[in-house]
């Protein structure tokens, strides 16, 4: 089959979304699929070239509504026919304002299209009229194309079931695992025993207890409750630290985190890595000694709980994920509610405590392990339009 994935960010610009994007096509290529990606003419990517075996066309200027009177609805619509393909896949959120993907049904209207659909998002403060103005458009847009796509798939099981509801998606909506964002060696899965060893290789003291969190620092994160709690168990722990693994250096989210670690006087007890590529995170992963992710919102549109649970991590997350991952509390992870940073704190204890418990959590979060696979969503799509082919 000939797919084309349309997102505006795309590897080397730093984005979950944007590396999502790119193993969906090698995945899509591992599996005999020629795959082209449309994305934004940016001088980090180039302009056109082959990775992969993925043909990437870097060639959108703007893909905001002010992109329709510049001629670059038109280029978009023209590299599709050229491509001529099977499917279209796009990725919702595209990110604030663009909305190019989401009226390519305007021009395609026989164009298959097919919707990964993460999230709703919001602009804030939402009490500000041009935010409202904003949210509302937002809104009518991604109305539009829910509507306008042939298929949606979800990650997030609550979304799934509440878009399930509305009859006239129902037929659409189709419920898919997470899957990693980065490439990892399957031989490299989480080991108790194996942890001095990865301590020596990213240079880590192996006499305390290392509590990790990975990912970027987006405010459904909870990165500010993780540190809020940390902060409340080493108050009485003189032997934890905590280490914020990957993530970005600079803008108003690091200033804010920063702030608050030496407002509250732990920064000698927590290390930032910043970025990192797949190999030094993974170190970093198998160097710790529990993961917390204390998510308020979101989880599945982001990818740091999915190789947690590949990589076979002993984990703290919030309940909120329990459906979704199938995940039980004190059976494959610790789960707690969001936002309650005395039973993060309490939890965090427990586990570093018990190493019963953390090897119990580790055996049966393999079980998970094996249904998060991009060859599962790979059979999916390919399933939704062959079965539509057949209709036809």
């Amino acid at each position: 089959m000939n797919m084309i994935i349309i997102y505006g960010i795309y590897p080397p610009i730093k984005s979950g979304a944007g590396d999502y994007a790119r193993q969906l096509g090698k995945s899509l290529t591992k599996n005999g699929h020629s795959i082209s990606v449309i994305t934004s003419l940016v001088p980090e990517i180039e302009s056109i070239y082959i990775k992969d075996k993925i043909v990437v066309n870097a060639i959108i200027k703007d893909w905001r509504y002010k992109g329709l009177f510049k001629g670059e609805l038109k280029s978009l619509v023209n590299k599709i026919k050229e491509i001529n393909p099977d499917i279209l896949i796009t990725i919702y959120p595209q990110g604030k304002d663009n909305v190019l993907p989401y009226i390519i049904k305007l021009a395609l209207p026989k164009i298959k299209l097919l919707t990964i659909f993460f999230m709703f998002s919001v602009d804030g403060p939402i009490y500000k009229i041009k935010n409202i103005i904003y949210n509302i458009f937002q809104l009518g847009v991604s109305f539009f194309l829910c509507v306008s796509t042939n298929w949606l798939l979800f990650h997030d099981e609550a979304l799934f079931k509440f878009f399930k509801k509305i009859p006239m998606f129902q037929r659409k909506c189709h419920l898919v695992p997470m899957a990693p964002v980065i490439d990892i060696d399957l031989n490299r899965n989480y080991s108790i025993a194996n942890i001095k060893k990865y301590r020596r290789i990213i240079k880590f003291p192996i006499n305390c207890k290392l509590i990790g969190f990975f990912g970027f620092w987006h405010g459904s994160k909870g990165v500010d409750i993780l540190i809020r709690a940390f902060s409340k168990l080493r108050a009485y722990r003189d032997d934890i630290k905590l280490v914020l693994i990957g993530g970005q250096k600079g803008g108003v989210r690091f200033k804010e985190t920063l702030y608050l670690i030496n407002n509250i006087d732990i920064s000698s007890d927590i290390f930032i890595t910043g970025h990192l590529n797949s190999s030094e995170m993974i170190n970093y992963l198998l160097g710790i000694d529990i993961c917390v992710l204390p998510y308020r919102y979101f989880m599945t549109g982001r990818s740091s709980l999915a190789l947690s649970i590949k990589l076979g991590l002993p984990i703290i997350t919030t309940s909120y994920c329990q459906k979704s991952l199938l995940l039980e509390d004190h059976v494959n992870a610790i789960l707690v509610p969001p936002n309650n940073i005395d039973k993060l704190s309490t939890a965090m204890d427990e586990l570093l405590n018990n190493n019963k418990l953390r090897q119990k959590l580790v055996e049966n979060i393999a079980n998970i392990g094996r249904q998060i696979d991009w060859n599962i969503i790979v059979r999916k799509i390919v399933n939704l339009y062959n079965k539509e082919k057949e209709v036809r």
